[in-house]
């Protein structure tokens, strides 16, 4: 049922769904529904199921009603996704139908338009792209509610080393099988038939895979963070071995950590070491080495209120590309001489101003405007690597504070073309606009930290009557 694409709608009638073109706005959503007698798990996905899920209430069918309007919501919600997937793909396809180059561009602008990152408006418009091109029959089965999101991301991603001609054959073997397998059992089988498909050797497909091998860090509540690392598995192999020997080498049997407490203690001691340059030791002299230099997008760099260090406030500090952290560990940090601390004003959040008629900015300008906007100032970019960036270019700009501010590269890149445009208001924020005329603010760097629940106000106990005992 429903094998071919249809633009319309569809109605119910005679134990049958029929295709028909309406305007659903004209229907009485308790007519369409007609209590319990049309049957929601076999409805198309469109117009008519939405109406269909919103016509009633959960309260007003039994259990199994209820578990139907679950499935039912999740197919919606398919054709939902897969109808944006169609459009990405005409955006992103009319962008670079004269220079192939533009397509980095073309997710800038979906980016700013989903108010998501760079990298998650990407992958969206990457899979858009594959399905729409090599996999229009996933695409369809994604539109039609057949298949979720997951079981189409792994058809594409599964098939991505193929042949245009050998995925197709994938999708013709497995896409029948992929609406009722779990997305892992599907990537399991997707992955297997790859691999009989493809003409590489497994040595080719390594190389291929190490190269995108690489070292993620994921803030966690808590004043905690996740390191993750994709790595080659001998090298995997040799780190996990010297992170557990070091680990074990002065393990007490009165050491009340765990075995995993053990292993991240061991972890952050040796890049400790290496940073101190113990690592780094004069065979012959037996002197330890010269400790490494570290990247200014890299250092660690605590900001706190002057408060904190006086012992006068109980403000969060916060941590460059983390954000809030314990008052210990910011005290910890901010008495080490390796690390830089920004003290900022807790009245205003802003930090101090600095000029100069150079074009490059001396080392007091840099060091003031990376410590003000902490990351690239583009909207929905958190990207710490930056550079500094003059918002109306020199000569005609100065190079002065109100106008640098930081950009990664990749933006710095952006904001030179000629379809997107950007300008920095009085109060810090900027605002860009797109090829299509919309326009984005990204608020101005607030370096305080978020606003506290006040606490309720202490019960007090009535007076004694004693005027000479201090209350209790």
């Amino acid at each position: 049922m429903f094998e071919d694409e249809f633009t319309g709608d569809w109605v119910h009638a005679d134990g049958e769904w029929h295709p028909e073109i309406y305007d659903p706005i004209d229907l009485d959503p308790a007519e369409l529904v007609c209590g319990a007698t049309v049957p929601i798990p076999s409805c198309p996905t469109g117009a008519g199921l939405a109406i269909m899920l919103a016509g009633f209430d959960n309260v007003q069918v039994p259990d199994a009603g209820v578990l139907d309007r679950i499935v039912g919501f999740e197919r919606l919600a398919a054709w939902a996704a897969a109808g944006q997937a169609r459009a990405l793909a005409e955006l992103t396809t009319r962008r670079t139908a004269h220079d192939v180059n533009e397509l980095p561009y073309a997710v800038e602008e979906v980016a700013l338009a989903l108010s998501c990152s760079r990298i998650a408006a990407g992958s969206k418009v990457a899979l858009a792209i594959d399905l729409a091109g090599r996999l229009p029959a996933t695409l369809l089965a994604w539109e039609q509610g057949r298949i979720c999101a997951a079981r189409a991301r792994v058809l594409s991603e599964g098939t991505q080393r193929l042949s245009a001609e050998d995925a197709a054959f994938v999708e013709d073997q497995l896409l029948i099988q992929a609406q009722t397998l779990s997305p892992a059992r599907l990537k399991v089988k997707v992955s297997a038939l790859a691999d009989s498909l493809d003409p590489r050797e497994i040595e080719d497909r390594h190389i291929d895979a190490a190269a995108g091998r690489r070292v993620i860090k994921e803030p966690r509540e808590d004043g905690m963070a996740c390191l993750w690392a994709l790595l080659p598995a001998d090298q995997a192999a040799t780190v996990w071995a010297a992170v557990t020997a070091r680990a074990e080498a002065d393990h007490d049997p009165d050491d009340p950590r765990t075995a995993d407490q053990r292993r991240a203690d061991a972890l952050t001691d040796l890049a400790t070491r290496y940073l101190s340059g113990a690592t780094n030791i004069d065979p012959v002299t037996g002197e330890t080495g010269t400790p490494p230099r570290v990247p200014a997008w890299a250092q660690i760099q605590v900001k706190l209120d002057a408060g904190l260090l006086l012992g006068t406030s109980t403000e969060p500090a916060m941590l460059r590309g983390h954000g809030p952290i314990p008052a210990s560990m910011a005290i910890r940090i901010a008495a080490d001489a390796e690390w830089q601390r920004i003290v900022y004003d807790p009245t205003t959040g802003a930090l101090l101003d600095v000029g100069t008629t150079r074009h490059d900015p001396p080392p007091a300008l840099r060091e003031f405007v990376l410590a003000r906007d902490q990351t690239c100032t583009w909207a929905n970019c958190a990207q710490p690597r930056v550079d500094l960036d003059h918002v109306i270019p020199y000569p005609d700009g100065p190079t002065a504070e109100h106008n640098l501010d930081a950009k990664c590269r990749h933006h710095h890149r952006t904001k030179q073309r000629w379809n997107f445009q950007t300008e920095r208001n009085p109060d810090g924020s900027s605002i860009i606009t797109t090829p299509t005329g919309h326009s984005y603010t990204s608020p101005a760097r607030d370096h305080r930290p978020p606003p506290r629940k006040p606490l309720p106000d202490r019960q007090t106990h009535a007076p004694s009557g004693d005027d000479d005992q201090p209350p209790f």
